[in-house]
């Protein structure tokens, strides 16, 4: 996956929200790649020390 744009949210110091574009791309069971340009959402919350995602939301962007 590699995020084309995004935005950043700061919920609170411990909440952030990500919203953007990405492609993903790989390799088909039958050998053919594949490439998708999709919305994301990410909901990063502070547990702890460490930054965790907590909600991955991805929708792929209608083929034009």
């Amino acid at each position: 996956m590699a995020l084309q744009s995004a935005e950043t949210l700061l919920i609170d110091e411990r909440t952030v929200v990500l919203a953007g574009f990405d492609t993903i791309s790989g390799v088909m069971k039958d050998g053919q790649p594949y490439s998708s340009l999709g919305r994301v959402t990410f909901v990063i919350a502070k547990q702890g020390s460490d930054w965790k995602i907590v909600h991955l939301h991805r929708s792929p962007l209608p083929k034009t």
